[in-house]
């Protein structure tokens, strides 16, 4: 089984980070840089939100509400856009195009 799940601030509710995973990987509290400055300052709690049976389908989704939380100003710890597990060190020429058309940093002119 696969699943996404979110890490959210329990005061306000605030989704900051979306993932996939499987087994207990939910329940690991060490990531980059901002989701550790929210960890620690802020009350938090996580929960999985979808459970898959095809990983394919959990990586989609995950994609799916990371781009949904961003467009409402949330996920403020996923650098990337989700859906690559969790590969980030080494892009494609596929993923820098679509790093670059959907990076919530750049403005229309930059994409």
């Amino acid at each position: 089984m696969f699943y996404v799940y979110e890490w959210f601030i329990k005061t306000t509710g605030e989704i900051f980070y979306v993932g996939k995973g499987t087994g207990k990987r939910y329940l690991v509290k060490k990531r980059n840089y901002i989701f550790n400055a929210i960890l620690e300052n802020e009350e938090c709690d996580v929960r999985i939100i979808k459970t898959f049976e095809d990983e394919s389908e959990s990586f989609k989704y995950e994609e799916q509400r990371i781009q949904e939380l961003w467009a409402r100003g949330q996920a403020k710890a996923n650098l990337h856009f989700g859906g690559n597990g969790g590969v980030s060190s080494v892009w494609t020429n596929e993923m820098k195009e679509k790093m670059s058309r959907e990076n919530p940093m750049k403005d229309e002119r930059q994409k």
